[in-house]
């Protein structure tokens, strides 16, 4: 679920993070995205994402935070060009991870857009 838990703090590095506010970071979990391609690097269990929160209108192809129905998902952001519908995009090598199409009964958010990742 997503809630904001605070673990420790982090130094990164100003070539992943140009800016001061709106920013936090997000630590993997599972292997739904990893086969995604941010930057050059994939996403692994204890990597942890740089979010810029301030990011809240994706393209399609962002890799972003998505909140469905309480729940923190990182995906890959797509619009269906038939119904203009969000389709969240898993990106793994485990073909148990399905996308993700967002209906108007879920309560769906953008909390921000992936802009670096920090391996563990």
């Amino acid at each position: 679920f997503a809630e904001e838990n605070i673990e420790s703090y982090q130094k990164v590095s100003r070539a992943i993070v140009r800016k001061q506010s709106g920013i936090f970071a997000v630590k993997v979990d599972g292997d739904s995205m990893n086969k995604a391609n941010i930057g050059g690097d994939n996403l692994e269990p204890g990597d942890l994402v740089i979010i810029d929160s301030e990011y809240r209108d994706p393209n399609n192809g962002d890799y972003i935070l998505a909140i469905i129905n309480g729940c923190a998902n990182l995906k890959k952001f797509e619009r269906a060009k038939e119904t203009g519908g969000v389709v969240l995009v898993s990106e793994s090598k485990n073909p148990k991870h399905k996308s993700i199409y967002i209906s108007n009964a879920d309560d769906f958010m953008v909390n921000g857009k992936i802009i670096g990742v920090v391996k563990k």
